[in-house]
């Protein structure tokens, strides 16, 4: 059974090449090609219980809701840059030395206006979905219609 799949794989790769060379005037890479060509060998080379697993963890890609993953992205991003200005002084940031870059504060401002835009946004996120704070318990499946309909007053 391997040998027959390993002889087709051959077979198409060979078809491929062939493909590459008409897609090359048409203008389609053949590193895109090359990649599905690789990726659907490996896939018809796969045991059945592998095929289980890499499709299982396709789908766990998909599972979390989006937005509540974003809100807590989002927190983790502006603790990022928080921490990072508590490691900096104002003079550190205004006189560089030898070994520093010489936009650091150019890059420090612009860090400090996306986390004021990313607090703004993530205020926003939080009143709409009426998360709770607590990842875990904000992750957990909400029915569709109560993350998108408000309450009435």
């Amino acid at each position: 059974m391997k040998k027959e799949i390993k002889n087709q794989c051959q077979r198409n790769y060979i078809n491929a090449q062939m493909v590459c060379q008409h897609h090359l005037t048409m203008g389609i890479t053949m590193y895109g090609l090359h990649k599905r060509i690789l990726k659907r060998r490996k896939y018809l080379l796969m045991t059945e219980s592998e095929r289980i697993k890499e499709l299982e963890s396709e789908l766990a890609l998909y599972k979390p809701n989006g937005s509540v993953a974003l809100y807590y992205e989002l927190n983790r991003f502006v603790n990022g840059t928080v921490s990072i200005m508590r490691s900096q002084t104002l003079e550190s940031l205004l006189k560089p030395g030898k070994d520093d870059d010489a936009k650091k504060f150019e890059k420090m401002m612009a860090l400090i206006k996306n986390a004021k835009e990313h607090v703004a946004d993530m205020a926003d996120i939080k009143s709409k979905l009426r998360l709770s704070g607590d990842q875990k318990k904000d992750e957990e499946d909400m029915p569709f219609i109560e993350s998108i309909a408000e309450t009435r007053k």
